[in-house]
């Protein structure tokens, strides 16, 4: 798996038009799931965080939802976002089950080392191997600057669906989940915490959440550096 960078952030600015007139943006053949809104207790403390810093600049691993542009529009007085789809091209394993992964680069991302604030992983460790996933953590950590906090979200049991969701975010506490046409993947794992810790061991857990939906919503932060006395 190769992590793109998109080259230029999608501006809030220059975006909103097209949302501004009732357009819904689906640019990776996402369909809503349903009507029904899911809980997110992460995401406002997310936003938080994020609203503490001078235009923020934050990295979403989904789809480009237009609707989600929207609301970070309307938390921030400033702020980039950059777009990696990074499961958009994920090759297939050869065997079922997903435990022979094909063979990887590693997903390095284009961007400097600590010049991301905030990151939404949404649930893309689910759909990795074992050697992906360790591999983006690395990259995670190396990207986000310190005090910088990642939103990451993951599965606590096996489900016979294809393929992950995009997240649209309605507001500060609800998603819509919407199906990913087209995107071939391999079958969703199961991450469990102690995976979430070993492969963010420099980073701190704030906040560990399992919903009614038995995904595990999760706050990661990145410690400051500490200023040498003298």
């Amino acid at each position: 798996m190769t992590g793109k960078g998109s080259g230029r952030p999608i501006d809030s600015v220059s975006f909103l038009p097209d949302i501004a007139s009732g357009r819904r943006v689906d640019t990776n053949g996402l369909v809503s799931a349903s009507d029904a809104v899911s809980s997110t207790l992460i995401l406002s403390r997310f936003v938080n965080e994020l609203q503490a810093k001078l235009a923020p600049v934050i990295l979403d691993f989904g789809p480009a939802i237009g609707a989600n542009v929207t609301f970070l529009g309307e938390q921030f007085g400033g702020f980039k976002l950059f777009v990696e789809d990074l499961l958009a091209n994920l090759p297939l394993p050869s065997k079922p089950g997903g435990e022979d992964e094909p063979e990887v680069t590693a997903p390095r991302l284009l961007y400097p080392n600590e010049g991301v604030d905030g990151i939404l992983c949404w649930d893309v460790l689910d759909y990795l191997g074992s050697k992906s996933g360790l591999m983006l953590a690395k990259e995670v950590v190396r990207v986000l600057r310190p005090g910088g906090v990642v939103l990451l979200c993951h599965g606590t049991e096996t489900l016979s669906a294809s393929g992950p969701t995009g997240y649209e975010i309605i507001d500060r506490n609800s998603l819509r989940y919407r199906f990913r046409s087209g995107v071939a993947l391999r079958s969703r794992r199961v991450i469990q915490s102690g995976e979430v810790t070993r492969l963010f061991s420099s980073l701190t857990i704030t906040d560990s959440i399992l919903l009614k939906s038995h995904m595990r919503e999760v706050l990661l932060r990145k410690p400051s550096k500490l200023v040498a006395a003298g």
